[in-house]
């Protein structure tokens, strides 16, 4: 190793280390092979080090040109940790060595290293001069390529070609340039020319040259070869390189009979269901380039000429209870062949519409929009490549026949009675009466709640459709404040909200969101919340304390499933329904003193309810006082299709009869009781809503064992509620139609006892 000659720092101390090069002196080489030297760099210091190495000529002017890390590489780049007096070994391997030579104006140079080590903070510089002998080098050929490659050319306009050239050697080169495509592409391409260049040493240096592409012949859009051909008076070399010729022109589609009417005769009394219409349409192909045409149909309509026909004719269907399909891209045939079309070529293909006819109105316009489409169709004329298509078609019943057809419809409609709304975008879940039987509250699966108002024997929207944004299971009326509702969610959220500003109050639970919430319920005098979730637990709120607290109690854990939920015995217990026909009480205070009332955590009482397996479930409880009695009236009903009825007292409950299939066996969904006992309403995915009057001691009535019929429909029915006021008795339904229906019923004057009063029609 050499010893360093002179070490330079930017700090008062001694280095903490010693540089050692290999060598004094670089012979440089043409080929590189052996252009390398080592730097040893030894830790002087009591600690672990590790260390950077950067060079840099000592020639400011050499600096200036070339980045320091563009003419040497090191290995390693960095040093592992060097223990006290260790040392670490840099290999430096000098790269384009012409083009560092080129910049040398005397063949002494001197280098400058900068080492720096991370554990010191500290950097130091170390400066020597290498002996840089040139014998060996000789001429270096000149070097020349494309700036850019492909190059873009647009037929028509003028494109510029920029070459470079570098002149890596001392002296002056003399270059001759010249661009050349193959001998077929000559007349297609028009290239400028350039005279001799004179290229001075050590320097590079760009040429511009013009090309044009006649745009009068028919040049195929495509990638094309071009050289660059150089002669000087140290080498001669061809750069290939390429012409990317741009897409131009245009592509068209037009239609003769793009205005047509069917069918084109009108019969005398009715129309054919559906008419044809066939489109003749051409598509030419104006570029200069080949490709497969598509054409992409969309479909669009029109309000036919007199619309109030049309929406009767829905309104009608919408009564009947069907449902209205959404409108469908009406199918057509199309005759698309799957060659490719070429420069200046056509093509004729055929649409043939067939669409079914409107039943009334004077007809009905469908529009049709045929566009062409490509996968690249930059830079290409597309104003002519879309085609409007107009079908008029005829209505099926004659102008004379609507006339009299229209007057039998308005008469039907307002004869109908509309006792039923499909406001509701999805399944009604729950309904409920006010404490007046004032107002109906529905909550649905399409993420919204509505208010209802009772007008005679008709349900009027009050409120336009709250949507919350997610779907909603269960909506309760705070009893006192029939201003406010409880609101459980199927993601496991609950809130309160006031129906007269809108403000919601969100409630929070311990385990969190995404615990299905399937039932909720107030206490009497509505300063407690009960919520019961699919995890089995149940949570409990004291409404009186929301403005400090919104975090529910755990009244039991989880374990399985509840479905429904309702307080009984002046809310001291509270009754439990879910998987594997569970149905359990909690005792919710230890004592009735009011200065007592505390939660227990007592083990759930369970009820003497025949079990199930794990798919059977109650799905609905409610709860009355019976007249007359200290007892309360439970109603049950379940997945398997049973309803049965219990009393309860002092935390103990007895079944009054054997369970019956009230629904056929249909699942039970809901259950509802009126406050007094006397009527249980019910309601199963058999589309069904039954009535059951019961006697005072909380039995069927022997003259309606089978129950009353209100309402028989397709879709199953997801909730119930009853309630009587006055001599009239209410119901209230939802299902998976979407629509909310009310039913009414007259009562008589009570023969006997309050439950003995006699249902009208």
């Amino acid at each position: 190793m050499t010893p360093s000659v002179k070490e330079s720092r930017n700090h008062s101390q001694a280095p903490p280390f010693r540089v050692d090069l290999s060598t004094s002196e670089l012979k440089l080489q043409p080929n590189g092979s052996d252009n390398y030297f080592y730097v040893d760099i030894t830790n002087l210091s009591q600690n672990f080090a590790s260390f950077y190495l950067e060079l840099e000529f000592g020639n400011q002017q050499v600096r200036t040109i070339y980045d320091k890390n563009s003419w040497y590489t090191l290995m390693p780049t960095v040093s592992s940790k060097i223990p006290p007096g260790g040392y670490t070994r840099f290999q430096v391997n000098i790269k384009e060595l012409p083009l560092a030579y080129q910049q040398l104006s005397s063949p002494k140079v001197p280098v400058l290293l900068r080492i720096r080590s991370p554990e010191w903070g500290h950097e130091w510089h170390h400066a020597q001069t290498f002996v840089i002998d040139t014998s060996d080098l000789g001429e270096i050929p000149i070097e020349a390529d494309f700036v850019d490659s492909p190059i873009s050319v647009i037929p028509g306009e003028s494109t510029e070609i920029a070459v470079r050239v570098n002149n890596p050697n001392p002296s002056n080169a003399t270059v001759l340039l010249k661009l050349q495509v193959a001998k077929e592409n000559h007349d297609y391409f028009h290239l400028s020319d350039l005279p001799n260049q004179q290229i001075g040493p050590h320097s590079a240096k760009e040429f511009i040259f013009d090309c044009t592409a006649d745009p009068q012949l028919q040049i195929s859009s495509r990638i094309y070869a071009i050289d660059l051909i150089l002669e000087s008076n140290f080498n001669k070399i061809r750069v290939p390189g390429e012409i990317s010729l741009q897409p131009t022109g245009a592509i068209a589609l037009n239609c003769e009979n793009a205005d047509q009417t069917v069918p084109q005769k009108s019969n005398l009394f009715f129309n054919p269901a559906k008419a044809t219409a066939a489109f003749n349409l051409t598509i030419h192909n104006q570029m200069n380039r080949s490709f497969n045409p598509k054409i992409d149909i969309q479909y669009q309509t029109k309000e036919p000429l007199f619309p109030w026909l049309n929406r009767l004719y829905q309104r009608l269907k919408q009564k009947g209870g069907e449902t209205l399909a959404s409108p469908k891209k009406v199918p057509y045939e199309i005759d698309e062949h799957q060659e490719i079309l070429h420069i200046s070529k056509q093509r004729s293909v055929q649409l043939r519409v067939t669409e079914p006819l409107p039943w009334f109105g004077f007809g009905k316009n469908l529009i049709y929009i045929s566009q062409l489409q490509d996968e690249s169709l930059s830079g290409i004329d597309t104003t002519k490549t879309t085609q409007k298509l107009t079908v008029r078609l005829r209505p099926r019943v004659p102008i004379w026949l609507q006339y009299l057809l229209s007057s039998i419809l308005v008469i039907a409609i307002i004869a109908a009675k509309l006792g039923s709304f499909k406001t509701h975008k999805d399944a009604v879940k729950f309904v409920q009466f006010n404490g007046q039987g004032t107002e109906v509250l529905s909550a649905s699966d399409d993420q919204t709640f509505m208010r209802w108002q009772i007008q005679g024997k008709r349900l009027k929207l009050s409120v336009q459709s709250v949507n919350l944004e997610r779907a909603l299971r269960v909506i309760r009326y705070r009893p006192i404040d029939n201003n406010q509702v409880a609101i459980g969610y199927e993601n496991g959220e609950i809130s309160l909200i006031n129906l007269l500003n809108a403000q919601a109050t969100p409630l929070s639970i311990p385990s969190g969101k995404d615990d299905r919430v399937f039932d909720l319920v107030f206490n009497q005098n509505s300063t407690k919340l009960y919520s019961a979730h699919g995890s089995g637990a149940i949570f409990q709120w004291d409404l009186n304390q929301l403005t400090n607290n919104r975090l529910g109690y755990r009244i039991k854990e989880g374990d399985k499933a509840i479905r429904s939920i309702t307080l009984l015995e002046n809310d001291r217990y509270l009754a439990i329904g879910g998987r594997e026909n569970s149905l359990q009480l909690i005792r919710l205070y230890r004592s009735t003193a009011p200065n007592q009332k505390k939660l227990s955590r007592a083990v759930p009482i369970s009820v003497a309810y025949p079990s199930g397996s794990q798919s059977d479930y109650i799905t609905s409880l409610d709860t009355a006082i019976l007249p007359n009695q200290n007892l309360n009236l439970l109603a049950v009903g379940d997945n398997q299709g049973k309803i049965s009825l219990w009393s309860c007292q002092n935390g103990q409950c007895k079944s009054l009869i054997r369970p019956w299939m009230g629904h056929g066996g249909s699942p039970i969904n809901a259950v509802s009781l009126t406050s007094d006992g006397c009527f249980l309403a019910t309601a199963a995915n058999d589309g069904r809503v039954k009535l059951w009057p019961l006697n005072q001691a909380g039995f069927r009535r022997a003259n309606f064992s089978e129950g009353i019929d209100l309402l028989q429909q397709k879709a199953p029915i997801n909730a119930v509620d009853v309630i009587q006021i006055n001599n009239k008795l209410w119901i209230a339904s939802g299902g998976n139609n979407a629509g909310v229906k009310l039913h009414q019923r007259k009562l008589g004057q009570p023969k006997r006892n309050r439950c003995s009063q006699a249902v009208e029609d």
